[in-house]
């Protein structure tokens, strides 16, 4: 079962990657740079994901019955592209607190929304639900966490949308080539899951993303260290800024010292 779980939790990455398309990353760059333009930018660019959202997630899902995916696998798909949509609406708030170095939101409206779906999991095994109600606890917890990030984002701003075609054009250029360059990694890093799930049984998929879990685990810290420098990093740049290269060779230094240091600060064998 964790083999088509799997199979269908790497599927719909693709998805969620295609329909960013770098819009994340060219809205963070934005407000970093003018932050007097973030409502504006938030609320023009929350339309445009919502459309480019659900027009992506239906190609995905159109694609999955063509695939030869377990019944099983494809029912994990179909439920969890709900969990895919909410998360592609929760990345557009996300830039507002990245910009203003309020990371603590977003990461604990995750752990609650991860908390509430391992809370589900545990009752859907003690009562025995079954597969479909584990696939349904990952949804609500990804419904919980845009929650949380929604009612936060409108204490702060307005998020009414605003429709305003021009601006797309120009967000979408701006962000294309990042859309590109990040659907290429992903196709490249994970599509290797996808394909032993459909070339080989169930359980050889389930033990290749359990395996697959470690390297995940050990990317989080330079995940979150880069999240954190990105908007100064724009910021910077945008404003030719000479600290920059500082900035830059610091920040490399933090990645290398946590990435080849089991303990940081302490000598290793």
């Amino acid at each position: 079962a964790f083999g088509d779980l799997t199979a269908a939790t790497v599927f719909l990455l693709f998805p969620v990657a295609l329909a960013d398309i770098g819009l994340a990353t060219g809205v963070l760059r934005e407000i970093s740079i003018n932050p007097e333009r973030t409502e504006f930018v938030i609320r023009a660019s929350l339309p445009l994901r919502f459309l480019i959202a659900v027009a992506v997630i239906a190609v995905a899902l159109a694609v999955s019955l063509v695939l030869p995916f377990t019944d099983r696998a494809l029912t994990a798909i179909w439920i969890g592209a709900v969990g895919s949509f909410l998360t592609l609406l929760t990345l557009g708030l996300t830039p507002l607190f990245q910009a203003r170095l309020q990371m603590h939101v977003p990461v604990a409206a995750t752990l609650a929304g991860r908390a509430l779906s391992l809370a589900l999991i545990l009752l859907a095994f003690a009562t025995d639900r079954g597969f479909t109600a584990v696939v349904i606890a990952y949804v609500v917890g990804s419904g919980l966490t845009f929650v949380v990030v929604f009612a936060v984002a409108a204490r702060q701003i307005s998020l009414r949308p605003l429709f305003d075609t021009d601006y797309w054009s120009k967000l979408v250029r701006g962000s294309l080539a990042i859309g590109i360059a990040t659907g290429l990694f992903l196709s490249y890093y994970r599509v290797d899951a996808v394909l032993v799930a459909l070339f080989r049984d169930s359980r050889e998929a389930g033990l290749y993303g359990a395996a697959f879990k470690f390297v995940e685990i050990a990317e989080v810290l330079v995940a979150a260290i880069s999240i954190t420098v990105f908007p100064s990093f724009a910021r910077l740049i945008g404003t030719g800024d000479a600290r920059i290269r500082g900035a830059l060779q610091r920040s490399l230094d933090a990645v290398v010292a946590f990435t080849t240091d089991p303990l940081p600060g302490k000598s290793s064998r």
